[in-house]
């Protein structure tokens, strides 16, 4: 996977032969996001056709993560049953690593008193584009 711009060119030689045709030999940048972006470049001389090819797959987006639990400034009571909930997407490459303080569905620590507590959610895509989301709650 690339996470940027991608320029693609092919070099054409013939040591034997002048070249007679080339088609699709010239050069590319691939500038979005893509899973299989083909290039061929067919070449003739007198001395016969070669091709050569290549696949681009390119993802300069970071992932996203959507952090329902805990609620950014949430004020939970000591002792509730407070779950974790969230989930992280890519539309290109996947999802490689989405992981939270805790794993979603499973309760954040609410057994004490605590003044800004920091819950984070980590999502890495499978080109290594990354995102962090951080909610800050408390717990009287």
């Amino acid at each position: 996977w690339y996470r940027s711009n991608v320029a693609v060119s092919f070099t054409v030689t013939d040591n034997e032969a002048p070249i007679a045709t080339e088609a699709g030999c010239g050069a590319a940048t691939v500038t979005t996001d893509t899973t299989n972006r083909n290039f061929s470049c067919k070449v003739s001389s007198i001395g016969g056709t070669s091709t050569s090819g290549l696949t681009v797959k390119r993802d300069a987006t970071a992932p996203t993560v959507n952090l329902a639990v805990p609620a950014n400034g949430a004020i939970y009571t000591r002792g509730a049953v407070v779950q974790a909930k969230y989930a992280c997407t890519d539309a290109t490459s996947g999802i490689a690593g989405c992981i939270g303080t805790v794993p979603t569905a499973t309760a954040i620590n609410t057994s004490r008193p605590v003044t800004n507590a920091v819950f984070t959610v980590n999502a890495t895509d499978q080109a290594g584009n990354k995102t962090i989301v951080t909610r800050i709650y408390s717990v009287r």
